[in-house]
């Protein structure tokens, strides 16, 4: 089998048989979704910046808690 380009949410949607992310996964099924991605190999790209990732993770705040913090220890949010 080949693989072929999908978004990650597109992923998620179509192996847990998703149509609905306005709500929170379920713990069980979180993990996994988590077993699935980890160490997978992700292309990220936007305007002018492209890089690739490798996927460690998933978290299980939702993105509009989520932030990071960058070198100059100023705080993202997603």
């Amino acid at each position: 089998s080949f693989y072929e380009p999908i978004h990650v949410t597109e992923f998620i949607s179509k192996f847990m048989n998703l149509r609905d992310f306005s709500r929170p996964l379920k713990d069980s099924d979180r993990v996994k979704v988590k077993k699935v991605l980890r160490n997978l190999r992700v292309h990220l790209a936007q305007f002018n910046y492209e890089r690739s990732s490798k996927i460690t993770g998933i978290s299980n705040c939702p993105i509009s808690q989520l932030s990071f913090t960058l070198e100059d220890n100023t705080q993202k949010t997603v």
